[in-house]
């Protein structure tokens, strides 16, 4: 399947859960000031960027189109080993925010 069939085809699905009143979020991306990457670039889609302890924006987050932003930067997450690690991302700054969101 060509890439625009398929984005057509994931834009269709995410389509159908907000018109079953699912309501999804997803990190913006990593790529360092550009635009907001699929599928947080749908308009049913939260978009969510990364910010710093200080409340400025992570350099290496997402800004074009972004909904809204969570502390993304050093964050606790668990390890491959079963430990903890310190992890910076948007994938991070998500749950944050949607855990706020919730509460």
């Amino acid at each position: 399947m060509r890439k625009k069939e398929e984005i057509i085809k994931k834009h269709d699905a995410v389509i159908k859960a907000s018109q079953a009143g699912i309501i999804m979020v997803s990190a913006a991306g990593n790529n360092y000031g550009g635009a907001w990457e699929y599928p947080a670039s749908y308009p049913e889609v939260i978009s969510v960027r990364a910010i710093e302890r200080s409340g400025s924006i992570a350099d290496f987050s997402a800004i074009t189109g972004v909904d809204t932003w969570a502390p993304g930067v050093g964050i606790y997450s668990t390890g491959i080993d079963g430990g903890y690690v310190e992890m910076d991302g948007t994938s991070m700054a998500t749950p944050h925010w949607l855990g706020k969101e919730i509460y």
